[in-house]
């Protein structure tokens, strides 16, 4: 196996782990050394700042999860560089977290609802996404009064309050006025779903 190998680009010879890997290649590893390749990358997205723009929004939309750890890798490896550049972003978009809050009140509700299940030392963390598929499950019915078209909250079948948790197997939908009836009471609307008539 070679050590060493010259870069088509700055001509220098270099040891192998200065090139990226290649499977197509005959040796396995990339022509052009990574330093050279970062230059031609870093050129190329500034001449086409617009393609490369709508490629990392849409690669950032399909890999949410990879995002997420790249964003938080960065995060420790630059702290203050992060902080200055939130610091900046807020001060140039002062009414996103006012106008992000006004159309994600299922999200905040939610993370309110899963500290609070934390700080009772019950646990669970229900997603958004779960709480979505209950609806969906459900036909978006307040499982109480079986109404449809109305806003639904969580509901804990047993109450937090009482040692329930913040997971899927513990949450039913109502309507506001049922949810506040309910109070802490342990009411598990799902079976009188399953083994009464259903409501109209």
């Amino acid at each position: 196996m070679i050590a060493e190998k010259k870069c088509t680009i700055c001509k220098q010879v270099k040891p192998i782990s200065e090139f990226y890997k290649d499977k197509c290649k005959k040796d396995g590893l990339y022509s052009k050394c990574k330093k050279c390749h970062a230059s031609l990358v870093a050129a190329w997205q500034q001449n086409n700042a617009d393609k490369f723009k709508q490629i990392n929004k849409e690669w950032k939309k399909a890999n949410p999860e990879k995002r997420r750890i790249q964003s938080l890798t960065a995060a420790r490896r630059h702290p203050e560089e992060r902080k200055t550049y939130n610091r900046e972003w807020r001060l140039e978009n002062p009414d996103y977290g006012k106008n992000w809050r006004k159309n994600n009140l299922d999200k905040i509700r939610n993370y309110q609802q899963v500290r609070y299940a934390r700080l009772k030392g019950n646990g669970g963390n229900l997603t958004v996404d779960e709480w979505y598929a209950i609806l969906d499950f459900y036909d978006h019915r307040c499982l109480c009064c079986g109404r449809t078209g109305v806003k639904l909250t969580i509901d804990h079948v047993l109450p937090i309050s009482l040692g329930g948790t913040h997971t899927i197997d513990n949450v039913q939908p109502l309507c506001g006025p049922c949810n506040s009836s309910k109070r802490d009471k342990h009411i598990d609307y799902r079976k009188e779903l399953y083994h009464e008539t259903p409501r109209d």
